[in-house]
């Protein structure tokens, strides 16, 4: 089983400038000491966040600003690693993050999904533990457009690298989502299930595949909907030491959808995880997904966005391809924008 767990820690605090705005800068590493490039580093209040950066390739980030002196806690994440709250000096000054590797061990998710949860009835406990989760965030409207900036990677590896991408292969782009196309998307689900027939071609040659929904993009905001909640149920295990719900489909037929939901204290959700239950070919794919916190996000106008949008931070989508080795799509999110209407919001390109 995957595990979101709070990570071993190494601090060291850097002289405070003596003028101008507070700092707060530092890098992140992981456990043999080689920096961590593209990780999400989120500046917080108690109030919420305050900015977030990403990690260059050598694993350096810096807040500056008035508002950097509000900051109490810093919440550090990448896909491949288990994700960080680390406490923030009081006048700023320097932080180093070490990261504990968190591979996508596809074998345990499976097990834990089908064995160990999804054989039994739903707890009432648990059902309520989503709900209390639905009160702290909404999904998009149909009334909005909505795209961000991105760092994304696409590539084929062997099961064992699921997960694992380097800084230097990621591409800076764009994602837009316009309203009827997540409809669309929610319509299909509600219909025909999580997947959905394609003919692919490959080196191979042609050949039957599945495609699913950007449950770990635009799409992701569906854990927390209501169609969501009537096509699964919820169950927690003894010995969870984190809140941690396991949803398990209530469809024996068509293309499905077991996972888990990862909680903080407080039920906001951080992340989920899952593995697509479809006929054959069983392509054994999945997803994972890191959420932004409520509030991340802006309207075009520059005004905060409804603080309760669930939007995605970090996603990751694989599926298996004839071979054996797995199609992965890495993406990063850096800040999602809203328009209403029918279309995609614009965004100027970035000066080179």
């Amino acid at each position: 089983m995957i595990r979101f767990a709070i990570l071993a820690l190494i601090f060291s605090f850097g002289a405070v400038p003596l003028w101008g705005d507070p700092q707060v800068y530092g890098s992140v590493q992981d456990e043999e000491g080689a920096p961590v490039g593209a990780a999400s580093v989120a500046l917080r209040s108690p109030d919420g966040v305050l900015a977030t950066v990403t990690t260059d390739q050598e694993g350096a980030f810096r807040f500056t600003g008035p508002f950097t002196a509000r900051g109490t806690e810093l919440h550090v994440g990448r896909l491949g690693y288990r994700s960080a709250r680390v406490p923030v000096p009081s006048n700023g000054g320097e932080v180093q993050i070490t990261l504990e590797a968190d591979p996508v061990e596809l074998e345990g998710l499976r097990v834990q999904a089908e064995q160990d949860v999804c054989g039994g009835e739903e707890e009432s406990e648990a059902r309520a533990l989503w709900e209390a989760l639905r009160e702290r965030h909404e999904t998009i409207p149909d009334t909005l457009g909505m795209a961000t900036y991105m760092l994304a990677a696409e590539s084929k590896v062997p099961q064992e690298e699921v997960g694992s991408v380097a800084a230097g292969e990621l591409e800076e782009g764009q994602r837009g989502s316009a309203p009827l196309l997540r409809f669309g998307w929610t319509r299909r689900i509600e219909r025909q299930g999580y997947a959905f027939p394609v003919r692919r071609t490959g080196p191979e040659g042609s050949y039957d595949s599945w495609s699913y929904p950007p449950l770990e993009s635009e799409l992701a905001f569906h854990f927390v909907s209501s169609l969501f909640g009537e096509l699964h149920t919820f169950h927690r295990t003894a010995g969870t030491g984190e809140p941690v719900l396991f949803f398990c489909s209530r469809n024996e037929e068509g293309p499905a959808l077991r996972g888990q939901l990862h909680l903080s204290p407080d039920t906001t959700l951080t992340a989920a995880e899952w593995l697509y239950r479809t006929p054959e070919p069983d392509e054994r794919s999945g997803g994972r997904v890191y959420f932004a916190g409520p509030g991340d996000g802006e309207t075009l106008s520059g005004q905060a966005a409804p603080p309760r949008y669930l939007v995605p931070s970090e996603g990751l989508f694989w599926r298996q391809e004839p071979g054996g080795d797995f199609r992965q799509r890495y993406q990063r999110y850096e800040g999602w924008v809203y328009a209403p209407g029918d279309s995609v919001p614009f965004l100027p390109r970035r000066n080179p």
